[in-house]
């Protein structure tokens, strides 16, 4: 069996370490917190969605300030996780099943996934994303989650939906 390559994630300031530590530990990512550095620690928003494309690292956060498309431009995103709060012994299970989703279901060419000039949601209701999918990028099989072209706001999809998919 293939090794599958580590999902590589930006934790932005507001994750809990629970989530982080969860992730690190139990699920396999590589996460570089931000709580973790006194040198990111309270640096602002700009910095960090900078930051995670050029470490090439998902950002994975509370924030939906990210989702802003003038703030943070779609085309320039690192890749956006945005988890709900208040809930961190939920919260830390929905990266594991978005990567479900990407990295198992949705590979048809068996090369790696990249979420780069995308932004998902995932909330208790389900899964939104906003994408723009790259020039040259094999597209995944319809009807999946994560089908894009040019940008465009898809979902919500509801988790029954999700599973459905699985």
């Amino acid at each position: 069996m293939k090794k599958r390559k580590k999902w590589r994630l930006y934790a932005d300031n507001n994750v809990e370490q629970e989530i982080v530590r969860y992730l690190k530990a139990e699920a396999g990512f590589n996460v570089l917190a931000v709580a973790d550095d006194p040198n990111l620690r309270h640096r602002e928003d700009e910095f960090h969605y900078r930051k995670a494309r050029q470490l090439d690292r998902y950002l994975l956060t509370h924030d939906d300030d990210f989702w802003n498309d003038r703030r943070f431009p779609l085309y320039q995103s690192p890749g956006v996780i945005i988890i709900p709060k208040n809930d961190e012994g939920m919260a830390k299970y929905f990266p594991v099943l978005l990567r479900r989703i990407v990295d198992v279901d949705y590979n048809i060419d068996g090369g790696p996934r990249h979420l780069g000039s995308m932004k998902i949601r995932l909330s208790w209701d389900g899964m939104t994303y906003i994408c723009s999918w790259p020039f040259g990028w094999p597209q995944p099989p319809s009807p999946g989650p994560l089908n894009c072209g040019s940008p465009k706001l898809k979902g919500p999809f509801p988790w029954a939906t999700l599973w459905s998919w699985l």
